[in-house]
């Protein structure tokens, strides 16, 4: 049972109560009419199942008292009757069961029939890793049959050219289209126009596996098995030695907070790691995208949880560790990235501005007012 503990933080239990009866009265409806369905067509068979021997019963009567059938005769045919009928009452018994399942099945092959959002090409190219380049990329999430409108356009003719080896962060206001940007990057989706390219191949010519080895990603809500911290890291490298974990758990400042935990990589982090604090769930995300070794990194907000100073040692460790290597970061703080190679800041699904934060600040354009908002929500001393 998930979402126990916010229902009753939100005194939520009689409203939940109250859908949960309503719930239970249409399934008790549905059972209801089910059970009398088939209390009516066990009922019909059986009664046909009667007829039928009853009829069999005074043709072979009916054949003794002409002459045509002797009176063992007649009682091999009642025998061989009463056998065929009881096979017949046992399918309607499994009957019932077998329309259960087929309702069972239909519903599991609507999720598996369905088609992929991305899928590998039929003939997949080499991917080099190298320059990233957004060319003319517009997106609007999907809508199923029955929406009383078409989704609204998150990105639209987005162009943006990041080179190999910067760090480049994209800032924006909430809802700006930073996040889906991050997604046709890693290729969750597939831009409605427009391409993804990288090393100058567009990712949608490449196999989802060949992509998956060169971009590594890290969500600002990442899932996080109901097993052992080793186990959600070796989820990325199968193959990572001890020393390698320990310098990934390093790297996003983990090391002091393990060293007081008994069981230390064999801690358990619980269902969606619910043992772990919010920063911790990020930083164990972290650790397991530079434990993929990538040559490109794809942060979306990955250290929104995690207070500044953390922040800052963290920082320095994934520089550190990904020295050299692309990053591509969605950044919630203007004041953590300043020191990247490019900024991007967008506005309403468009890129509004680029540059280096100097050049970006001292023009006063959009970056400067997201930063002076920004200071303005801080609390003051």
């Amino acid at each position: 049972v998930q979402g126990v503990r916010e229902v009753l933080a939100f005194g939520a239990q009689g409203r939940r109560e109250a859908e949960m009866d309503q719930i239970e009265a249409r399934i008790d409806a549905s059972l209801g009419t089910q059970g009398r369905w088939i209390a009516l067509r066990r009922g019909l068979n059986q009664a046909a199942v009667g007829i039928g021997i009853v009829t069999v019963a005074m043709v072979a009567g009916s054949g003794v008292h002409a002459g045509t059938l002797t009176l063992p005769q007649a009682g091999l045919a009642i025998g061989i009757a009463l056998g065929a009928f009881g096979p017949v009452l046992a399918v309607e018994e499994f009957a019932a069961d077998l329309d259960q399942a087929f309702a069972s099945a239909a519903r599991v092959f609507a999720i598996t029939d369905r088609a992929p959002v991305v899928a590998d090409p039929a003939d997949p190219k080499p991917l080099t890793p190298g320059d990233i380049d957004i060319t003319g990329v517009s997106f609007a999430y999907p809508t199923d049959e029955t929406a009383p409108a078409p989704a609204p356009t998150v990105l639209e003719g987005v162009n943006i050219h990041i080179p190999a080896g910067t760090h480049a962060a994209i800032v924006g206001a909430s809802g700006s289209g930073k996040s889906t940007l991050a997604s046709l990057i890693t290729r969750t989706w597939d831009p409605a126009s427009g391409a993804v390219s990288i090393g100058g191949t567009n990712i949608a010519d490449v196999s989802l596996h060949d992509l998956r080895t060169v971009v590594a990603s890290a969500p600002q809500r990442p899932y996080l098995f109901n097993d052992t911290l080793r186990a959600n890291l070796l989820l990325a490298a199968p193959q990572a030695s001890e020393e390698d974990l320990e310098r990934a758990l390093e790297a996003v400042d983990l090391t002091d907070w393990l060293a007081t935990e008994k069981e230390g990589l064999d801690t358990v982090v619980g269902d969606m790691g619910e043992r772990l604090s919010g920063g911790q769930r990020q930083r164990l995300a972290l650790a397991r995208a530079l434990l993929r070794d990538a040559p490109i990194y794809v942060l979306d907000e990955a250290t929104s949880q995690v207070d500044p100073v953390t922040e800052a040692r963290v920082r320095e460790g994934i520089a550190r560790v990904a020295k050299g290597r692309t990053i591509v970061e969605i950044a919630h703080r203007i004041s953590a990235v300043r020191d990247a190679d490019l900024i991007i800041v967008m506005d309403a699904g468009r890129v509004v501005e680029t540059g280096t934060y100097a050049e970006l600040h001292a023009c006063g354009g959009a970056l400067a007012m997201l930063e002076a908002r920004e200071t303005d929500a801080q609390p003051s001393a």
